[in-house]
């Protein structure tokens, strides 16, 4: 991943409090060395990196890891900046705790004169968590959501919502009470006026079985009547692959074909 700082990057620490980080910084003048932890600890002091494209940062596989007490890891650009010119920042950063673990996790730019530190500035880059029934629901904190009406919708393995005058991170988000499904429950809406959700279902006994399923929205939000996901648009069974689930579907208005 080619991915640059801006000219006022002298020094980046990330301050690895505890949880997983993975890193993508924007820009067209300083290259950071190893950015997104793709070569390992490549590049970066103190580091510890592991490898999976779930806590990786986009199109990446490794991420770096630190534990709390144990210190940051850090990379020094060398850049000098020139007297009487005037530089912008952008950094681009995100991370992810292990399951019940809140701990903030800071990413950290240091500006140094000689071997003293002139500023610093600390951002703390833990996404917020959707409050109200997605704090004790499994959810995807906001990967599918929709309006409808007056109402904000988002699924997962149930269907939460709120109106749309609340503030979707600050404000709590109610439990709409409809059937969950093992793989989550992601929504599709066409222009020709299909709305649904979709999900994955099956069994891995002998032969094993599963498929991609369709749940038609009837009714009026936030209590949409629906059918259970049953209608099957992808299966798979006995020896074939690869297994039907986890599948992310579009509308393309370029054929009119979802």
């Amino acid at each position: 991943m080619k991915t640059k700082f801006r000219k006022l990057m002298i020094l980046f620490v990330v301050m690895m409090s505890v949880g997983f980080f993975s890193g993508v910084v924007l820009a067209d003048t300083i290259t950071v060395t190893n950015p997104s932890f793709e070569s390992g600890s490549t590049g970066w002091s103190n580091a510890s990196t592991s490898n999976s494209e779930y806590y990786a940062a986009p199109d990446g596989e490794n991420y770096a890891t630190r534990s709390g007490g144990s210190g940051y890891t850090s990379q020094m650009t060398g850049h000098t900046i020139a007297a009487g010119e005037t530089y912008s920042l952008k950094v681009w950063a995100r991370s992810i705790n292990a399951a019940a673990n809140s701990a903030a996790t800071n990413a950290e730019a240091r500006f140094y004169y000689g071997s003293s530190t002139i500023t610093a500035v600390t951002q703390d880059v833990y996404p917020v968590r959707l409050s109200g029934a997605p704090a004790t629901i499994h959810n995807d904190d906001g990967g599918n959501v929709w309006l409808d009406g007056n109402y904000r919708m988002s699924t997962a393995q149930t269907i939460f919502y709120q109106t749309i005058d609340k503030d979707p991170i600050n404000d709590p988000w109610s439990d709409a009470g409809e059937p969950g499904n093992d793989c989550g429950l992601a929504p599709i809406m066409t222009p020709q006026g299909l709305d649904a959700i979709y999900g994955c279902g099956g069994y891995s006994e002998d032969p094993p079985y599963s498929a991609q399923i369709f749940g038609i929205f009837t009714g009026s939000p936030p209590f949409y009547n629906h059918s259970e996901p049953s209608e099957p648009v992808l299966e798979h069974s006995g020896d074939e692959n690869p297994w039907v689930i986890d599948a992310h579907l579009y509308y393309d208005y370029a054929t009119s074909r979802l």
